[in-house]
Protein backbone atom coordinates (compact mmCIF):
# COMPACT_ATOMS: atom_id res chain seq x y z
CA UNK A 1 0.00 0.00 0.00
CA UNK A 2 1.19 3.10 -0.64
CA UNK A 3 2.80 6.12 1.72
CA UNK A 4 0.47 8.29 2.62
CA UNK A 5 1.58 12.28 1.91
CA UNK A 6 1.59 13.13 5.24
CA UNK A 7 2.77 10.59 7.60
CA UNK A 8 0.67 10.15 10.75
CA UNK A 9 3.80 10.47 13.19
CA UNK A 10 5.23 13.38 14.41
CA UNK A 11 8.60 11.97 14.09
CA UNK A 12 8.30 11.11 9.89
CA UNK A 13 6.05 13.98 9.52
CA UNK A 14 9.14 16.71 10.87
CA UNK A 15 11.80 14.02 8.48
CA UNK A 16 9.23 14.62 5.69
CA UNK A 17 8.49 18.01 6.11
CA UNK A 18 12.12 19.10 6.80
CA UNK A 19 12.68 17.47 2.94
CA UNK A 20 10.40 19.24 1.35
CA UNK A 21 10.77 22.74 3.37
CA UNK A 22 14.58 22.62 1.95
CA UNK A 23 13.92 21.51 -1.52
CA UNK A 24 11.49 24.19 -2.32
CA UNK A 25 13.10 27.12 -0.11
CA UNK A 26 16.14 26.37 -2.39
CA UNK A 27 14.78 25.77 -5.80
CA UNK A 28 11.49 27.74 -4.85
CA UNK A 29 11.69 28.36 -9.25
CA UNK A 30 12.18 24.83 -10.11
CA UNK A 31 8.86 24.09 -8.54
CA UNK A 32 7.38 27.11 -9.99
CA UNK A 33 6.54 28.41 -6.58
CA UNK A 34 6.80 32.47 -5.25
CA UNK A 35 10.32 32.60 -2.72
CA UNK A 36 7.67 34.10 -0.12
CA UNK A 37 5.94 30.70 0.16
CA UNK A 38 8.42 28.67 0.17
CA UNK A 39 10.66 31.02 2.75
CA UNK A 40 6.87 30.42 4.76
CA UNK A 41 6.95 26.75 4.74
CA UNK A 42 10.82 26.91 6.05
CA UNK A 43 9.64 28.96 8.89
CA UNK A 44 6.85 26.62 9.68
CA UNK A 45 8.81 23.57 9.54
CA UNK A 46 11.63 25.06 11.72
CA UNK A 47 8.65 26.04 14.28
CA UNK A 48 7.15 22.81 14.00
CA UNK A 49 10.61 21.36 14.93
CA UNK A 50 11.54 23.23 17.64
CA UNK A 51 7.86 22.86 19.17
CA UNK A 52 8.30 18.80 18.84
CA UNK A 53 11.71 19.03 20.59
CA UNK A 54 10.36 20.70 23.01
CA UNK A 55 7.69 18.53 24.00
CA UNK A 56 9.86 15.27 23.78
CA UNK A 57 12.38 16.01 26.17
CA UNK A 58 11.45 15.28 29.48
CA UNK A 59 12.45 18.24 31.58
CA UNK A 60 10.11 20.46 29.05
CA UNK A 61 7.21 18.06 28.28
CA UNK A 62 4.01 19.35 29.35
CA UNK A 63 0.08 20.06 27.88
CA UNK A 64 1.33 23.35 27.11
CA UNK A 65 4.03 21.91 24.98
CA UNK A 66 2.02 19.27 23.60
CA UNK A 67 -0.39 22.34 22.71
CA UNK A 68 1.72 24.32 20.89
CA UNK A 69 3.00 21.49 18.92
CA UNK A 70 -0.28 20.37 17.82
CA UNK A 71 -0.63 23.88 16.50
CA UNK A 72 2.63 24.12 15.17
CA UNK A 73 2.22 20.99 12.75
CA UNK A 74 -1.26 21.84 11.97
CA UNK A 75 0.02 25.34 10.22
CA UNK A 76 3.37 23.45 8.91
CA UNK A 77 0.81 20.87 7.16
CA UNK A 78 -1.59 23.40 5.69
CA UNK A 79 1.09 25.04 3.78
CA UNK A 80 2.75 22.03 2.51
CA UNK A 81 -0.37 20.17 1.46
CA UNK A 82 -1.21 23.64 -0.41
CA UNK A 83 2.27 23.45 -2.25
CA UNK A 84 2.16 20.01 -2.87
CA UNK A 85 -1.25 20.62 -4.66
CA UNK A 86 0.29 23.06 -6.56
CA UNK A 87 3.16 21.17 -7.67
CA UNK A 88 1.19 18.19 -8.51
CA UNK A 89 -0.87 19.73 -10.95
CA UNK A 90 1.99 21.76 -12.72
CA UNK A 91 2.59 20.34 -16.11
CA UNK A 92 5.76 21.95 -16.41
CA UNK A 93 7.33 20.40 -13.48
CA UNK A 94 8.51 16.85 -14.23
CA UNK A 95 7.82 13.55 -12.24
CA UNK A 96 11.07 13.20 -11.55
CA UNK A 97 11.15 16.46 -10.01
CA UNK A 98 8.07 16.07 -8.37
CA UNK A 99 9.64 12.30 -6.66
CA UNK A 100 12.01 14.50 -5.23
CA UNK A 101 9.73 15.97 -2.40
CA UNK A 102 7.99 13.03 -2.21
CA UNK A 103 4.57 14.44 -4.48
CA UNK A 104 3.21 11.86 -6.81
CA UNK A 105 2.27 12.46 -10.32
CA UNK A 106 -1.52 12.72 -11.38
CA UNK A 107 -2.04 9.53 -12.75
CA UNK A 108 -4.15 10.46 -16.55
CA UNK A 109 -7.10 8.15 -15.82
CA UNK A 110 -7.79 6.94 -12.31
CA UNK A 111 -8.03 2.97 -12.23
CA UNK A 112 -11.06 1.18 -10.25
CA UNK A 113 -9.57 -0.14 -7.23
CA UNK A 114 -10.53 -3.94 -6.67
CA UNK A 115 -11.87 -5.21 -2.95
CA UNK A 116 -9.09 -7.34 -2.15
CA UNK A 117 -9.61 -10.92 -1.69
CA UNK A 118 -7.32 -11.87 1.17
CA UNK A 119 -8.96 -13.32 4.25
CA UNK A 120 -8.57 -10.34 7.19
CA UNK A 121 -6.87 -12.33 10.81
CA UNK A 122 -8.49 -11.58 13.91
CA UNK A 123 -6.74 -11.44 16.96
CA UNK A 124 -8.04 -10.57 20.49
CA UNK A 125 -6.03 -8.14 22.24
CA UNK A 126 -5.57 -8.58 25.94
CA UNK A 127 -6.21 -6.18 28.49
CA UNK A 128 -5.35 -5.25 32.70
CA UNK A 129 -8.58 -7.27 32.98
CA UNK A 130 -7.73 -10.31 30.73
CA UNK A 131 -9.72 -10.64 27.54
CA UNK A 132 -12.10 -7.94 28.20
CA UNK A 133 -11.91 -4.05 28.87
CA UNK A 134 -14.24 -1.57 30.65
CA UNK A 135 -17.57 -2.43 29.95
CA UNK A 136 -17.91 -5.85 29.03
CA UNK A 137 -15.96 -5.00 25.41
CA UNK A 138 -13.68 -7.51 23.39
CA UNK A 139 -10.75 -5.55 22.50
CA UNK A 140 -10.18 -7.16 18.60
CA UNK A 141 -6.81 -6.10 16.27
CA UNK A 142 -7.11 -7.55 12.47
CA UNK A 143 -4.64 -7.04 9.87
CA UNK A 144 -4.55 -8.45 6.59
CA UNK A 145 -2.00 -11.59 7.33
CA UNK A 146 -0.84 -13.46 10.46
CA UNK A 147 2.50 -12.17 9.53
CA UNK A 148 1.84 -9.07 8.76
CA UNK A 149 2.73 -6.37 12.11
CA UNK A 150 1.09 -3.31 10.37
CA UNK A 151 -2.80 -3.39 11.07
CA UNK A 152 -3.03 -1.03 7.47
CA UNK A 153 -5.85 -2.16 5.54
CA UNK A 154 -4.78 -3.43 2.15
CA UNK A 155 -4.95 -1.67 -0.83
CA UNK A 156 -8.23 -1.24 -1.98
CA UNK A 157 -10.73 -2.04 0.92
CA UNK A 158 -12.11 1.04 2.46
CA UNK A 159 -13.32 -0.61 5.90
CA UNK A 160 -13.83 -3.98 7.52
CA UNK A 161 -17.07 -5.55 7.97
CA UNK A 162 -17.53 -7.44 11.50
CA UNK A 163 -20.09 -10.42 11.84
CA UNK A 164 -20.94 -11.74 15.37
CA UNK A 165 -23.27 -14.59 16.57
CA UNK A 166 -23.42 -16.67 20.07
CA UNK A 167 -23.76 -20.52 20.30
CA UNK A 168 -23.79 -22.68 23.26
CA UNK A 169 -20.05 -23.76 25.03
CA UNK A 170 -18.96 -27.09 23.43
CA UNK A 171 -20.90 -26.63 20.07
CA UNK A 172 -18.90 -27.11 17.19
CA UNK A 173 -17.48 -23.28 15.51
CA UNK A 174 -19.17 -23.04 12.15
CA UNK A 175 -16.27 -21.58 9.31
CA UNK A 176 -18.31 -18.44 8.31
CA UNK A 177 -21.71 -17.13 9.34
CA UNK A 178 -23.56 -18.95 6.64
CA UNK A 179 -22.73 -22.22 7.87
CA UNK A 180 -25.03 -21.18 10.96
CA UNK A 181 -28.40 -23.08 9.49
CA UNK A 182 -31.33 -21.80 10.98
CA UNK A 183 -29.61 -19.11 13.10
CA UNK A 184 -29.38 -15.26 11.97
CA UNK A 185 -25.84 -13.99 12.59
CA UNK A 186 -25.65 -10.53 13.46
CA UNK A 187 -23.85 -7.59 11.65
CA UNK A 188 -22.69 -5.39 13.83
CA UNK A 189 -20.53 -2.42 11.85
CA UNK A 190 -17.71 -1.39 9.90
CA UNK A 191 -14.54 0.20 11.01
CA UNK A 192 -11.71 1.97 9.42
CA UNK A 193 -8.80 1.32 12.49
CA UNK A 194 -7.49 -1.20 14.63
CA UNK A 195 -7.98 -1.93 17.63
CA UNK A 196 -11.53 -2.43 18.04
CA UNK A 197 -13.90 -2.34 21.03
CA UNK A 198 -16.73 -4.35 20.88
CA UNK A 199 -19.71 -4.56 22.47
CA UNK A 200 -20.80 -8.50 22.29
CA UNK A 201 -23.92 -9.90 22.83
CA UNK A 202 -25.34 -10.87 26.40
CA UNK A 203 -26.84 -14.13 27.84
CA UNK A 204 -26.68 -15.67 31.01
CA UNK A 205 -24.84 -18.65 31.45
CA UNK A 206 -20.91 -19.55 29.73
CA UNK A 207 -21.04 -19.17 26.09
CA UNK A 208 -19.04 -18.51 23.01
CA UNK A 209 -19.24 -15.26 21.20
CA UNK A 210 -18.03 -16.19 17.39
CA UNK A 211 -16.43 -13.20 15.11
CA UNK A 212 -16.16 -13.05 11.81
CA UNK A 213 -14.97 -10.19 9.17
CA UNK A 214 -13.71 -9.48 5.73
CA UNK A 215 -12.62 -6.53 3.62
CA UNK A 216 -14.87 -4.46 2.04
CA UNK A 217 -14.67 -1.27 -0.80
CA UNK A 218 -15.57 1.46 -1.61
CA UNK A 219 -17.86 0.53 -3.91
CA UNK A 220 -19.88 -2.47 -1.65
CA UNK A 221 -17.65 -5.30 -2.71
CA UNK A 222 -16.39 -7.50 -0.24
CA UNK A 223 -14.10 -9.94 -0.11
CA UNK A 224 -14.20 -13.77 1.49
CA UNK A 225 -14.71 -14.13 5.37
CA UNK A 226 -12.16 -14.70 7.79
CA UNK A 227 -11.15 -17.77 9.88
CA UNK A 228 -13.72 -17.98 13.25
CA UNK A 229 -12.33 -15.70 16.42
CA UNK A 230 -14.05 -17.98 18.98
CA UNK A 231 -14.00 -16.34 22.86
CA UNK A 232 -15.57 -18.04 25.89
CA UNK A 233 -17.32 -16.27 28.10
CA UNK A 234 -18.51 -17.06 31.41
CA UNK A 235 -21.95 -16.86 33.38
CA UNK A 236 -22.66 -12.67 33.94
CA UNK A 237 -23.17 -13.13 37.44
CA UNK A 238 -22.00 -9.71 38.41
CA UNK A 239 -23.64 -7.43 35.77
CA UNK A 240 -27.55 -7.60 34.41
CA UNK A 241 -27.75 -9.62 31.42
CA UNK A 242 -30.47 -10.73 29.00
CA UNK A 243 -32.59 -13.65 29.85
CA UNK A 244 -31.51 -17.32 28.06
CA UNK A 245 -32.74 -17.86 24.57
CA UNK A 246 -33.79 -21.10 25.77
CA UNK A 247 -35.66 -20.04 28.84
CA UNK A 248 -39.84 -20.02 28.63
CA UNK A 249 -39.69 -17.26 30.64
CA UNK A 250 -39.39 -15.24 27.43
CA UNK A 251 -42.67 -15.62 26.20
CA UNK A 252 -44.74 -15.58 29.72
CA UNK A 253 -46.11 -12.93 30.43
CA UNK A 254 -48.86 -11.36 33.54
CA UNK A 255 -52.00 -9.75 33.14
CA UNK A 256 -53.29 -7.51 35.67
CA UNK A 257 -56.27 -6.28 35.84
CA UNK A 258 -57.25 -2.95 37.94
CA UNK A 259 -60.79 -2.68 39.04
CA UNK A 260 -62.78 0.39 39.96
CA UNK A 261 -64.95 -0.10 43.61
CA UNK A 262 -67.94 2.74 44.35
CA UNK A 263 -67.60 3.95 47.97
CA UNK A 264 -70.46 3.98 50.19
CA UNK A 265 -71.31 5.39 53.16
CA UNK A 266 -71.62 3.08 56.21
CA UNK A 267 -74.92 2.17 57.35
CA UNK A 268 -75.08 4.19 60.52
CA UNK A 269 -74.79 7.22 58.53
CA UNK A 270 -77.29 9.21 57.35
CA UNK A 271 -78.51 10.63 54.16
CA UNK A 272 -78.62 14.62 54.26
CA UNK A 273 -81.71 14.80 53.32
CA UNK A 274 -82.97 12.79 56.31
CA UNK A 275 -80.96 14.93 58.36
CA UNK A 276 -82.68 17.95 56.95
CA UNK A 277 -86.21 16.94 57.99
CA UNK A 278 -85.17 15.72 61.36
CA UNK A 279 -83.77 18.93 61.95
CA UNK A 280 -87.40 20.92 60.58
CA UNK A 281 -89.27 19.03 62.72
CA UNK A 282 -87.72 19.94 65.90
CA UNK A 283 -87.58 23.34 64.78
CA UNK A 284 -91.62 23.69 64.64
CA UNK A 285 -91.94 21.55 68.18
CA UNK A 286 -89.76 23.93 69.69
CA UNK A 287 -91.89 26.93 67.91
CA UNK A 288 -95.48 25.39 69.35
CA UNK A 289 -94.06 24.83 72.69
CA UNK A 290 -93.04 28.61 73.01
CA UNK A 291 -96.11 29.47 71.69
Amino acid sequence: MAKKFIPDGDVEFAQMARNFAARVSKESARFHLPQADAQAIAQAVAEFAQAHSANVHRHTRSSATAMRKNEARAVAERLIRKAATLIRVNEQISAADKVLVAVREKPAKLRKRDCPQTQPVLFLKGAKRGWEVADHLHRIRFSDGPRTLSQSKPEGAARLELWVDVISRGAPVPDAPSQRYGAHPLYLRSYSRSPIDVDYPKFAGPVQVIYWARWASATGETGPFSRPLAVPVDAFATQPALPDRTSRALGEQQTVFVTAVRRELPDHVKPMDTLQTESNRLLTNDLADAA
